[in-house]
């Protein structure tokens, strides 16, 4: 499991269960180290319906104040919830280094009648599990 740093995470099982979109509190970054960062994803529990689906987005900016209408710097596939409880996910991501920030935004796609409801916690990590590089990045 990667480290988890308490001043890194994102959203956690005690905050209870996601039943509509939902943004973390920001997270202050400085750019990625060499060695890279990741966000680690563990869906914890999960409503039974497989119509809502979860996405994921990684939004930064320059300022320490990042919001949703910041540039996304990453989104995940869209994930199944109720099928995936208990499964571990590892996000390789860049952060350019003039980004002071990012918020991590959880978006539920479903009715209101589907109660789509997520339990997980979410962290950035050092990415420290696959042999990951990042090249040199101008931008």
């Amino acid at each position: 499991m990667p480290i988890r740093d308490d001043n890194l995470v994102a959203t956690m099982t005690s905050d209870g269960a996601m039943t509509a979109d939902w943004n973390s509190s920001v997270i202050q970054l400085s750019g990625s180290p060499l060695m890279g960062l990741s966000l680690a994803l563990v869906i914890s529990a999960a409503g039974t319906s497989t119509v809502p689906t979860l996405t994921v987005l990684i939004k930064g900016d320059t300022t320490t104040a990042p919001t949703t209408a910041s540039a996304t710097l990453w989104t995940s596939a869209a994930i199944v919830p109720a099928d995936v409880v208990g499964t571990q996910y590892i996000y390789p991501l860049h952060v350019p280094s003039h980004y002071q920030a990012i918020i991590v935004e959880y978006v539920l796609s479903g009715a209101a009648t589907d109660s789509p409801s997520v339990t997980l916690d979410s962290w950035i990590t050092l990415q420290v599990q696959e042999a990951w590089t990042r090249n040199v990045n101008w931008t």
